[in-house]
């Protein structure tokens, strides 16, 4: 994923639930708030989520080049 260098230096601040698929993001960056959303499938979403909130106060482009082992729920 290509983030601006705005949004990319900004912090992770608060991965949420929304609905049973989506995960809401909001990162704080020098020149305010940016928001998005990820949709993780059923399987992996409790481990993305977990990942997503392991990481708040980190910088999005290091969140973004961290790895996620997914290996015991992908057979």
């Amino acid at each position: 994923m290509d983030a601006s260098p705005t949004v990319a230096d900004g912090v992770l601040v608060g991965p949420s639930l929304w609905g049973a698929s989506i995960i809401n993001l909001v990162v704080d960056c020098f020149d305010g708030r940016y928001f998005g959303s990820i949709r993780a499938p059923a399987q992996v979403y409790d481990q993305v989520l977990e990942f997503l909130t392991r990481n708040c106060g980190r910088k999005l482009s290091q969140v973004m080049d961290a790895e996620i082992d997914i290996s015991d729920v992908i057979q």
